[in-house]
C-alpha cells in the first residue's frame, strides 16, 4: 500500500549493501535504527495532535491498520 517501487523494481539488502559498500547485515541493522525512528517521530507527531493516549493508538490504527 505504501511502497514506492514496483516490487520487481526494489534493491535487495545485497543489492544496498554493494551500493553503498557496506556487509549486507549492517545495511539490515541500519535499516530496523531508520525503521524504529521513524516510528518513534510519527508517534511524537500524532501525539502532539490527540487528546489523550486512545486517540493516539485510534490514530495509529487507522494509518498503519495495527
Amino acid at each position: 500500500m505504501y511502497d514506492l517501487v514496483a516490487e520487481s523494481k526494489r534493491p535487495t539488502y545485497a543489492d544496498l549493501a554493494s551500493r553503498l559498500g557496506l556487509p549486507e547485515e549492517e545495511v539490515k541493522n541500519r535499516l530496523v535504527r531508520m525503521r524504529e525512528a521513524l516510528r518513534l517521530e510519527i508517534r511524537a507527531e500524532l501525539a502532539g495532535m490527540t487528546g489523550d493516549e486512545r486517540d493516539l493508538e485510534d490514530e495509529w490504527n487507522a494509518l498503519f491498520g495495527t
